[in-house]
C-alpha cells in the first residue's frame, strides 16, 4: 500500500479482505504499511504545528514587542508612547564613579564542595587522609530552581569549590585536585543566571537594564548589563546546533508526502 493508494473505507476493506485470504503474513505486512503511513502523518502534523506556531508568533508581533517600525502596525494598534527622557550625552553603560558589580570571594558561601586528589600524580600512592599543603578556592554565584515556598527562601546562592594541593608522603610530588567543568575563575556566575537572563531577554523581550533591576531587587544577585549580555550570547551560541537540527527536522517533515485523504 504505497502513499498514492486510496485510503477510503472501501479500498481499505478490500485490501484487508485480500490480506486475510492470503494468510497471517499478508495481514502483518498490511498492518506494518498502515503504521508507516501513520508515522509519516504524525511527522507531518508535528511540522505543521511548528509552522503554525511560528506564523502565530509572527502575526502577534508589532512595534511594541519587536523591532518592527510603527509604520508596520495595522489599524487599531495604539502608537508607542513617546519617551519624555532627554539625551544626557553620556555613553551607555556604567559611568565613571558608578559602583560596579565585580564578583569577589565571600567568606560565607552557602555550600562547599571539596575536590581532593585521590592518588599521587607521579607514583600513584593513595592520598586519602593526607593533609593538604594549600587549598584553592573558586566560587559560583547561581540561581537555583525558583519555586514558591512559605518561608526561608533565598533566590541566589553561592557554591564554593575547593581544590586541595596534597604532597605525596613517598615521593614528595604535589598533586592538585581537579575543579569541575565550567569552574574556571576564582568566581563566576552559574548556568542558572545565564538561563534566567536568556529567558527574560529573548522570550520576555526585556532590555538588559531592566533585567539587572530584577536580578538585584528580586533575586538579590547584583550583576552588570555587560555580564548579562555575555551570558545570553553564550546561551544563544550553545543552541546554534540545536536550532539547526530543529530547522532541518521541520524541513524534512514538510518534504514528506502527505497521506491521501480518506
Amino acid at each position: 500500500m504505497g502513499h498514492d493508494d486510496s485510503m477510503d473505507n472501501n479500498a481499505l476493506r478490500a485490501k484487508t479482505d485480500a490480506a486475510c485470504r492470503q494468510g497471517p503474513d499478508a495481514v502483518f505486512e498490511l498492518f506494518a504499511e498502515i503504521m508507516t503511513q501513520l508515522e509519516r502523518l504524525s511527522v507531518r502534523v508535528a511540522a505543521l504545528e511548528v509552522e503554525n506556531a511560528a506564523l502565530k508568533a509572527r502575526l502577534g508581533t508589532d512595534s511594541h514587542n519587536s523591532s518592527k517600525p510603527p509604520s508596520s502596525d495595522g489599524p487599531g494598534v495604539k502608537p508607542r508612547p513617546k519617551s519624555l527622557r532627554v539625551a544626557s550625552g553620556h555613553p551607555s553603560g556604567g559611568q565613571p564613579g558608578h559602583p560596579g558589580h565585580t564578583l569577589r570571594l565571600t567568606a560565607n558561601p552557602d555550600a562547599v564542595e571539596l575536590h581532593a586528589p585521590c592518588a599521587c600524580r607521579a607514583c600513584g600512592r593513595s592520598l586519602v587522609g593526607v593533609a593538604p599543603q594549600r587549598v584553592e578556592r573558586r566560587q559560583v554565584v547561581d540561581l537555583p530552581p525558583i519555586k514558591a515556598q512559605v518561608v526561608g527562601w533565598n533566590a541566589s546562592s553561592i557554591l564554593e569549590h575547593q581544590s586541595p594541593t596534597v604532597r605525596c608522603p613517598d615521593c614528595g610530588v604535589e598533586t592538585v585536585g581537579d575543579f569541575p567543568p565550567g569552574v574556571e575563575a576564582s568566581n563566576q556566575y552559574g548556568p542558572g543566571v545565564a538561563a534566567t537572563a536568556s529567558y527574560l531577554h529573548f522570550y520576555q523581550l526585556l532590555p538588559f537594564e531592566r533585567i539587572c533591576g530584577i536580578f538585584d531587587d528580586l533575586l538579590g544577585c547584583p550583576i552588570s548589563e555587560r555580564t548579562l549580555e555575555s551570558k545570553a550570547e553564550g546561551c544563544h551560541a550553545n543552541l546554534v546546533g540545536v536550532e539547526a537540527a530543529i530547522k532541518q527536522g521541520v524541513m524534512a517533515g514538510s518534504a514528506l508526502p502527505a497521506m491521501t485523504r480518506r
